[in-house]
């Protein structure tokens, strides 16, 4: 095989594995597209969940905060502390667990709380509504914060490292005027420095999987207690959630 022909059937073939990896790539986004839209419209997503899930779990709790708030469960001063009723509120606990345990976590406080000092997750409903919702496991692992494998990603990876050592092979071939170990060791060098270029532009430039559950569930109503508070608690529940811990910069005026 001539050197041409070389370079030609390499190129073909560098070609032909790039094209191959963005079929599999658009591929499988269409796949998990379809997947999200029939495992979300196959069940009723709950509204405590959808907030959560678009990153908004301070809404979450806010949410919860305002049914109890409207069911007088809690009360909120002009700081934006939470506590218990002096009566202790009705007897019968609230309905949606994300509100028994915000609930359960301001009871256990000595004195009134901001929301924001409340340190409950609520994941074990979450993990339930997300296999209710049919969440795939690499989805939940990104939304816990961790780093869910791609293979298509390493694959592409592999390729981009090793592709410079195929393209510099001609570089073995023929003679060497300073002799078969500095062919042999320019050779690698130059192919593992471009290789591993290749392969941090990979790894920069990736697309990453796409979330095809957030805009389900970002068009899903948010629970009916935001916005059925009048405007004082409102501010105050706000002030709340994002409390500091300096109250006296948070004081309504009265």
């Amino acid at each position: 095989m001539s050197l041409g022909d070389y370079f030609e059937v390499l190129a073909w073939g560098t070609a032909l594995v790039s094209a191959g990896i963005a079929v599999l790539w658009a591929a499988r986004d269409r796949a998990d597209r379809r997947t999200a839209a029939a495992r979300v419209t196959a069940v009723e997503i709950d509204p405590y969940h959808a907030i959560a899930r678009t990153g908004r779990t301070a809404d979450m709790d806010r949410a919860a905060a305002a049914a109890l708030l409207l069911d007088g469960r809690v009360q909120i001063d002009a700081e934006g502390l939470l506590s218990l009723p002096a009566d202790g509120g009705p007897d019968v606990p609230p309905d949606h667990p994300v509100e028994v345990a915000v609930l359960d976590a301001l009871s256990r406080r000595e004195k009134p709380t901001a929301l924001s000092a409340l340190t409950e997750r609520h994941s074990r409903f979450l993990a339930e509504q997300d296999t209710r919702a049919g969440v795939p496991e690499w989805l939940r692992s990104r939304w816990a914060h961790h780093n869910p494998s791609d293979h298509l990603q390493m694959a592409a990876a592999t390729i981009a490292l090793f592709l410079p050592f195929a393209w510099a092979a001609p570089m073995l071939w023929g003679e060497h005027p300073d002799g078969l170990f500095v062919g042999v060791f320019d050779y690698f060098f130059l192919s593992l420095f471009l290789g591993l270029t290749l392969l941090s532009i990979v790894v920069m430039t990736w697309p990453e999987r796409r979330d095809h559950f957030r805009p389900h569930f970002t068009r899903v109503p948010p629970p009916p207690a935001l916005t059925a508070m009048d405007e004082t608690r409102t501010r105050r529940l706000r002030t709340s959630t994002f409390h500091t811990g300096a109250s006296h910069h948070t004081a309504e005026r009265r």
